[in-house]
């Protein structure tokens, strides 16, 4: 045998060893069928749409809060975030509606995803001006340009 043809037969005898000890993560079932590897993906509950015991607050404050969170120029996803950290609510979308939806009822204007990556991107454009040894601030700032084109060809398109 090769080298490679070697490591192969590990790395199926390996694959053999933890589907039968169970090793993988509890996810995932694997199966064995004409020498390929298949993945299951067990269902998921769909989720519930009644409001939980131990959230204290009624939908009327929640929406109350997103509201005002959105009249301060947050986005939905860090008034998500908000109301997980400081007023205890998983989802808000156990109200039945998604934050941006409550946000768009009430006439607010959201910024789109492409003002916030180019303001994303002024900030990284003055900090590596700063500090040019930063390769990692670059680096994020080179993806932030790749978002933004990929944004721009999905309006064009």
């Amino acid at each position: 045998l090769s080298k490679i043809e070697g490591t192969i037969l590990i790395c199926v005898q390996f694959r053999r060893y933890c589907v039968d000890r169970n090793l993988f993560k509890a996810s995932f079932q694997m199966k064995f069928m004409d020498k390929k590897l298949e993945t299951k993906t067990e269902e998921k509950q769909p989720e519930k749409k009644e409001n939980k015991d131990w959230v204290k607050m009624k939908p009327a404050e929640i929406k109350q809060i997103v509201i005002d969170l959105a009249k301060k120029g947050e986005t939905p996803a860090k008034i998500g975030l908000i109301l997980r950290d400081q007023h205890g609510v998983a989802k808000a979308k156990l109200l039945g509606k998604k934050i941006s939806q409550i946000i768009t009822e009430e006439g607010i204007v959201i910024k789109s995803m492409k003002e916030n990556v180019e303001g994303k991107i002024t900030k990284l454009n003055t900090h590596s001006a700063k500090h040019k040894h930063d390769y990692s601030a670059k680096r994020s700032l080179t993806k932030k340009l790749w978002i933004v084109s990929k944004l721009t060809k999905e309006a064009a398109a």
